[in-house]
């Protein structure tokens, strides 16, 4: 643990960092935005061109660019991204809300899956070395950790929802239907988390501490449990603000895969569109959720392992 005194310093320079980054951040795609070629008026070839030039005087599309970004991040610290372009009666925020709790929900049993599977799984292989369960759990590992979501998940959907008809294919209705994407989208993340974990424990198991509490005579769970654990969740730590984004942003797949009404289909419909403030606040959600969760979980390691200040 750190003083309270440096404590505070640590937090207020992260906090610093964060800002700083999620400026960076909101500037760099605006401006990768502002600079694709074309409009988003002008795949309409039926509109009128003194209507598509008043649209772009509405939308102030024809101001400099200074002008158009000030505007936009006044209008995000007062928490407004804007209308959207091509859904002018909804506001950017509606729109995203639509979609909002069906990505979280997803995206947060396909979390607990990945962790709760992880430690289930670095368990048994710790009991038991060298098993053939160890073995299996191994490949299994390498299978997963080779296999990305685009070709899982059609593999899937065929197997378990055509050829043997036991599980639904689309949608999140029922619980059954959360089965084929929470496998899809979190058996990678659990194969990282696996890995990272088996080898952090591997490594503490052969630490003079735990012989030391072998040679007290308890058992291979307590040892496991009580002493190894505590000291090989830090690397686990480490990884979790960007594993977890990176499921966030991975269930775009999923979600077009399952036909799931999310904002990874939210995000491929707008960008298809050119309806530039619903891409730009949905790249803001998933980067500012990258950097402010990296942050955090390195705030909370470097809290709780006092080697790790002198690196930050």
């Amino acid at each position: 643990m750190i003083s309270r005194e440096k404590g505070r310093v640590l937090f207020l320079r992260k906090t610093v960092e964060t800002l700083l980054a999620l400026l960076a951040l909101v500037f760099v795609s605006f401006l990768f935005l502002h600079s694709l070629p074309g409009g988003p008026f002008d795949e309409d070839v039926a509109l009128n061109p003194q209507v598509k030039e008043n649209l772009v005087r509405l939308w102030a599309l024809d101001q400099p660019f200074l002008n158009q970004f000030g505007r936009y991040v006044s209008g995000v610290l007062q928490g407004n991204f804007g209308q959207s372009l091509h859904q002018p009666e909804k506001s950017v925020s509606e729109i995203l809300g639509q979609g909002l709790s069906q990505t979280l929900v997803l995206n947060l049993a396909a979390v607990l899956f990945s962790y709760a599977l992880a430690f289930v799984t670095a368990t048994l292989a710790a009991l038991w070395p060298r098993s053939v369960l160890q073995k299996g759990i191994e490949l299994l590992n390498v299978v997963a950790i080779s296999l990305p979501a685009l070709f899982l998940g059609p593999v899937l959907i065929y197997f378990f929802g055509f050829y043997l008809n036991l599980l639904p294919t689309a949608f999140l209705l029922t619980p059954l239907h959360y089965v084929l994407p929470v496998l899809t989208l979190s058996l990678r993340p659990w194969a990282q988390l696996n890995l990272l974990l088996s080898n952090s424990l591997q490594d503490t198991l052969g630490k003079d501490f735990i012989r030391t509490a072998r040679a007290k005579g308890l058992s291979q769970w307590r040892v496991l449990t009580h002493h190894a654990y505590r000291n090989s969740l830090m690397p686990i730590l480490s990884l979790s603000g960007p594993l977890i984004v990176g499921l966030i942003s991975g269930s775009f797949v999923v979600e077009i895969l399952f036909s799931i009404p999310g904002l990874g289909k939210q995000f491929v419909e707008s960008l298809n569109l050119r309806d530039d403030p619903v891409v730009l606040a949905l790249v803001i959600f998933y980067g500012a959720s990258l950097i402010l969760l990296t942050n955090l979980f390195d705030l909370c390691a470097q809290w709780m392992d006092p080697r790790l200040r002198g690196r930050a």
